[in-house]
């Protein structure tokens, strides 16, 4: 993540940008996951059929 973050400041990124994404990478995903039952089967999306 280092040489990223150079890469980036070298390009004139602004600092708060690059906080920004530190702050969103280690702060795990939670939303969704506490609001799933335990016991409840994961959802598979969405099919879609067309009309003919």
């Amino acid at each position: 993540m280092q040489h990223v973050s150079q890469a980036l400041k070298k390009c004139h990124y602004p600092e708060w940008a690059l906080k920004k994404g530190r702050d969103q990478t280690s702060k795990p995903k939670s939303s969704m996951e506490s609001k799933r039952v335990p016991g409840q089967a994961k959802s598979k999306g969405n099919v879609v059929l067309p009309y003919v």
